[in-house]
């Protein structure tokens, strides 16, 4: 691993971890409205996940003309979740930020998120996120007391969002501030997106779990671009096993932490929806019965999955894979 960085700028307010594959066009106007913000003292780590479009190249361009960028490059390609890794492995900010490499915010983001985070010393700061591009979505929060957002959230992760929305409400790290000593204190990181996903979701559920203080800022600052390249929306990305991977870590954790019967009919709705998207998205991509049967199977050796299926609540979730009939038919195979 590469680094390239300036030893002459003070110690940073706020640390903004990018990581960087192959970002196009849009990596441009992402720099842009970073180096622009009304924030001066920041640092914004470019972690180069092995790019071939010439974003790494883009990169190094602007770092020589700004103190504030420090380059790190993985030798292979390391996927977003330890990529993010490696930039919490050198931030030195007070508190941390997240950015995709294809998205922008407003200008003055850090600089009104950091003064509001600062002033009432908040572990977690969590900020509001819309999607443009191929859809339009606002992720907002209900009208709720700040003292109950993080229960709300919490239970929203684990039932992996409500009716109305694409992602939880806490599902998307990105317009958040994280206080740099509260995640080093609880040692929270990224898990590998290459094995688990979301990796964004499973960082939350930690955060949350641990966070004593905590505010909402409901306004908008940052834009998340939506696009047929988003990770997301890769095949890897949605595979049955790395779904089910991602689930049993949660599981593991409520257990670790003596909370499973607390939350566990929230988590059993998470996993029926997950689950069954995988194994309905297996099914249509791959048009194999035989393999649809070995992922059935490689999910039901899963200790909470026949629970999930007999006791979890199932709506009909927009923007979810498949019909009603498919999913009745699936919930029937599974509980066998």
């Amino acid at each position: 691993i590469s680094i390239y960085f300036s030893m002459d700028i003070q110690i940073p307010k706020v640390s903004i971890i990018v990581p960087v594959h192959n970002a196009g066009e849009r990596f441009i106007r992402c720099l842009d409205t970073l180096i622009g913000q009304t924030l001066r003292e920041i640092e914004i780590i470019l972690v180069l996940d092995c790019p071939t479009d010439g974003s790494d190249k883009t990169a190094k361009e602007y770092a020589a003309k700004d103190s504030r960028i420090i380059i790190l490059e993985n030798e292979t390609s390391l996927h977003i979740g330890y990529t993010r890794n490696r930039g919490l492995e050198i931030a030195r900010g007070e508190y941390i930020g997240f950015s995709d490499h294809d998205d922008y915010r407003e200008l003055t983001m850090y600089e009104e998120l950091y003064a509001q985070a600062k002033a009432s010393d908040l572990d977690i700061l969590l900020g509001t996120l819309v999607e443009v591009g191929d859809r339009y979505e606002l992720n907002v929060y209900p009208d709720i007391p700040d003292e109950e957002i993080r229960e709300l959230a919490l239970k929203d992760l684990f039932m992996a969002g409500n009716d109305t929305t694409f992602a939880p409400y806490a599902g998307y790290i990105l317009p958040n501030l994280y206080k740099s000593g509260f995640l080093k204190f609880h040692n929270i990181s990224f898990v590998d997106s290459r094995t688990a996903t979301p990796e964004d979701w499973l960082f939350h559920v930690k955060c949350l779990y641990f966070v004593e203080k905590l505010k909402l800022n409901r306004k908008i600052y940052y834009h998340h671009t939506t696009h047929d390249s988003n990770a997301a929306n890769t095949s890897w990305y949605g595979n049955y096993k790395v779904v089910t991977t991602a689930q049993k870590i949660i599981y593991d954790f409520l257990n670790q932490h003596q909370c499973y019967e607390k939350y566990k009919i929230y988590f059993f709705k998470g996993v029926k929806k997950r689950v069954s998207d995988s194994l309905l998205n297996e099914l249509m991509l791959k048009k194999s019965l035989k393999k649809f049967i070995q992922a059935v199977r490689y999910v039901k050796t899963m200790p909470f999955i026949r629970d999930a299926y007999k006791y979890g609540e199932y709506p009909l979730i927009r923007y979810r894979i498949g019909g009603k009939l498919s999913r009745k038919i699936l919930i029937l195979i599974m509980r066998l």
